[in-house]
Protein backbone atom coordinates (compact mmCIF):
# COMPACT_ATOMS: atom_id res chain seq x y z
CA UNK A 1 0.00 0.00 0.00
CA UNK A 2 1.00 3.12 -0.83
CA UNK A 3 1.53 6.41 0.99
CA UNK A 4 -1.63 8.35 -0.87
CA UNK A 5 -3.56 5.19 -0.16
CA UNK A 6 -2.48 4.69 3.30
CA UNK A 7 -3.16 8.34 3.98
CA UNK A 8 -6.61 7.88 2.38
CA UNK A 9 -7.91 4.94 4.48
CA UNK A 10 -6.52 6.97 8.07
CA UNK A 11 -8.80 9.78 6.61
CA UNK A 12 -11.41 7.53 6.22
CA UNK A 13 -11.14 5.67 9.55
CA UNK A 14 -11.27 9.08 11.44
CA UNK A 15 -13.88 10.69 9.75
CA UNK A 16 -16.11 6.76 10.83
CA UNK A 17 -15.30 7.94 13.91
CA UNK A 18 -16.72 11.27 13.54
CA UNK A 19 -19.55 10.05 12.28
CA UNK A 20 -19.99 7.41 15.17
CA UNK A 21 -19.46 10.46 17.57
CA UNK A 22 -21.86 12.83 15.69
CA UNK A 23 -24.39 10.45 15.68
CA UNK A 24 -24.36 9.59 19.24
CA UNK A 25 -24.60 12.90 20.57
CA UNK A 26 -27.46 13.84 18.22
CA UNK A 27 -29.38 11.31 19.45
CA UNK A 28 -30.23 13.19 23.02
CA UNK A 29 -31.36 16.38 20.60
CA UNK A 30 -34.39 14.24 19.72
CA UNK A 31 -35.48 15.02 23.35
CA UNK A 32 -34.96 18.18 23.46
CA UNK A 33 -31.71 18.24 25.52
CA UNK A 34 -27.94 18.63 24.15
CA UNK A 35 -25.60 15.64 24.36
CA UNK A 36 -23.74 18.04 27.11
CA UNK A 37 -26.85 18.10 29.27
CA UNK A 38 -27.63 14.57 28.44
CA UNK A 39 -24.09 13.89 29.87
CA UNK A 40 -25.13 16.07 33.33
CA UNK A 41 -28.17 14.42 33.67
CA UNK A 42 -26.87 11.17 33.62
CA UNK A 43 -24.01 12.02 35.90
CA UNK A 44 -26.69 13.59 38.19
CA UNK A 45 -28.94 10.36 38.39
CA UNK A 46 -26.03 8.09 39.49
CA UNK A 47 -25.68 10.26 42.54
CA UNK A 48 -26.20 7.74 45.91
CA UNK A 49 -27.54 10.38 48.05
CA UNK A 50 -31.26 11.16 48.23
CA UNK A 51 -29.75 14.91 48.85
CA UNK A 52 -28.39 15.06 45.39
CA UNK A 53 -24.48 16.05 43.83
CA UNK A 54 -22.73 18.96 44.22
CA UNK A 55 -22.19 21.40 41.46
CA UNK A 56 -18.47 20.96 42.05
CA UNK A 57 -18.91 17.05 41.80
CA UNK A 58 -20.94 17.41 38.47
CA UNK A 59 -17.94 19.89 37.02
CA UNK A 60 -15.16 17.17 38.24
CA UNK A 61 -16.81 13.85 35.76
CA UNK A 62 -17.23 16.43 33.30
CA UNK A 63 -14.05 17.86 33.44
CA UNK A 64 -15.33 21.43 32.66
CA UNK A 65 -15.30 24.57 35.05
CA UNK A 66 -18.08 25.04 37.62
CA UNK A 67 -19.39 28.43 36.02
CA UNK A 68 -19.78 26.12 32.73
CA UNK A 69 -22.34 23.83 34.71
CA UNK A 70 -23.76 26.48 36.61
CA UNK A 71 -24.98 27.63 33.24
CA UNK A 72 -26.04 24.34 32.16
CA UNK A 73 -28.11 23.93 34.87
CA UNK A 74 -29.90 27.25 35.10
CA UNK A 75 -31.18 25.97 31.31
CA UNK A 76 -32.12 22.47 32.64
CA UNK A 77 -33.51 23.98 35.55
CA UNK A 78 -35.81 26.21 33.67
CA UNK A 79 -37.27 23.53 31.61
CA UNK A 80 -38.03 21.72 34.94
CA UNK A 81 -35.73 18.71 34.45
CA UNK A 82 -33.53 19.41 37.56
CA UNK A 83 -33.75 21.04 40.86
CA UNK A 84 -30.75 22.53 42.74
CA UNK A 85 -30.47 23.87 46.41
CA UNK A 86 -28.24 24.73 49.07
CA UNK A 87 -26.67 21.83 50.89
CA UNK A 88 -27.95 21.55 54.38
CA UNK A 89 -24.49 21.02 55.80
CA UNK A 90 -22.51 23.46 53.91
CA UNK A 91 -23.75 26.86 52.63
CA UNK A 92 -21.56 27.24 50.09
CA UNK A 93 -22.36 24.01 48.16
CA UNK A 94 -25.12 23.54 46.33
CA UNK A 95 -26.91 19.79 45.39
CA UNK A 96 -28.88 19.08 42.46
CA UNK A 97 -31.11 16.31 42.06
CA UNK A 98 -33.16 15.00 38.64
CA UNK A 99 -36.79 15.98 38.80
CA UNK A 100 -39.51 13.47 37.69
CA UNK A 101 -39.24 15.36 34.54
CA UNK A 102 -35.59 14.82 34.31
CA UNK A 103 -35.91 10.93 35.19
CA UNK A 104 -38.49 10.88 33.03
CA UNK A 105 -36.55 12.65 29.90
CA UNK A 106 -33.48 9.81 30.67
CA UNK A 107 -35.70 6.90 31.14
CA UNK A 108 -36.85 7.94 27.55
CA UNK A 109 -33.36 8.70 25.94
CA UNK A 110 -32.07 5.17 27.11
CA UNK A 111 -35.23 3.09 25.73
CA UNK A 112 -34.27 5.02 22.29
CA UNK A 113 -30.64 4.00 22.51
CA UNK A 114 -31.27 0.09 23.65
CA UNK A 115 -33.95 0.60 20.81
CA UNK A 116 -31.55 1.31 18.21
CA UNK A 117 -28.48 -1.18 19.47
CA UNK A 118 -31.61 -3.73 19.14
CA UNK A 119 -32.16 -2.27 15.52
CA UNK A 120 -28.31 -2.31 14.83
CA UNK A 121 -28.49 -5.99 15.93
CA UNK A 122 -31.39 -6.81 13.80
CA UNK A 123 -30.01 -5.49 10.57
CA UNK A 124 -26.54 -6.85 11.20
CA UNK A 125 -27.00 -9.95 13.53
CA UNK A 126 -25.91 -10.82 16.45
CA UNK A 127 -22.72 -12.42 15.64
CA UNK A 128 -21.49 -9.06 13.72
CA UNK A 129 -22.50 -7.19 16.27
CA UNK A 130 -20.23 -9.09 18.66
CA UNK A 131 -17.19 -9.09 16.09
CA UNK A 132 -17.76 -5.47 15.93
CA UNK A 133 -17.36 -4.98 19.46
CA UNK A 134 -14.28 -7.20 20.05
CA UNK A 135 -12.61 -5.08 17.14
CA UNK A 136 -13.73 -1.67 18.19
CA UNK A 137 -12.42 -2.30 21.85
CA UNK A 138 -9.21 -3.76 20.26
CA UNK A 139 -8.73 -0.51 18.32
CA UNK A 140 -9.95 1.80 21.55
CA UNK A 141 -6.80 -0.01 23.26
CA UNK A 142 -4.55 0.26 20.57
CA UNK A 143 -5.65 4.12 20.90
CA UNK A 144 -5.38 4.38 24.43
CA UNK A 145 -2.37 2.71 24.47
CA UNK A 146 -0.26 4.90 22.06
CA UNK A 147 -2.30 7.86 22.88
CA UNK A 148 -1.38 7.41 27.03
CA UNK A 149 1.74 5.43 26.64
CA UNK A 150 3.72 6.24 24.09
CA UNK A 151 6.81 8.99 24.65
CA UNK A 152 6.39 11.42 21.77
CA UNK A 153 9.21 14.01 20.66
CA UNK A 154 8.67 16.78 17.98
CA UNK A 155 11.29 14.63 15.70
CA UNK A 156 9.10 11.86 16.04
CA UNK A 157 8.03 10.83 12.37
CA UNK A 158 5.35 8.24 13.89
CA UNK A 159 3.94 10.46 16.69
Amino acid sequence: MNVNDELGESFEIAEKFHRMRQLMMHLPSKLGVSHSEFCTMNIISESDSPDGIAVSAIAAALEVTPPAVSRMLKSLEERGLIERRVNAFNRRSTMVKLTKNGEKLLDVAHERFIGMIHCISDKMGSEQLREFNRLYNEILNIMSDYIYNKEVSVNDKNA
